[in-house]
């Protein structure tokens, strides 16, 4: 288990993979006055003992608030169209002119 309080960049990955997609769980906990929301993501089916809790991380207020900052500056992706664009590049020209049409005024 790991309680969490910033984040920060270490380097680039080498493993070139994605990993399994698992449920995760998560819940609230109150230690000495102060709440903490636990994330627990569960073994997978494949797993000698199937959806036994593999790894937790604790987050407290501040934690959260940097981990939406971090999610909002580096993974933040708006459906547009029929195509996720990272919100801090520009539209490309074609999702511009699908999402203006049918609205009043805008240009034909």
């Amino acid at each position: 288990m790991a309680l969490v309080k910033s984040f920060e960049k270490v380097g680039s990955s080498d493993r070139g993979r994605i990993h399994e997609e698992v449920r995760c769980g998560y819940a609230s906990v109150d230690v000495d006055g102060q709440r903490y929301r636990q994330l627990d993501t569960y073994g997978s089916n494949e797993r000698v003992i199937a959806g036994k809790v593999s790894q937790s991380i604790q987050l407290d207020r501040d934690g959260a608030r940097r981990l939406k900052n971090f999610a909002r500056a580096n993974l933040s992706w708006h459906l547009n169209g029929h195509a996720l664009v990272p919100h801090n590049l520009k539209k490309p020209r074609a999702l511009l002119t699908r999402s203006r049409q049918g609205r009043p005024g805008a240009p034909t």
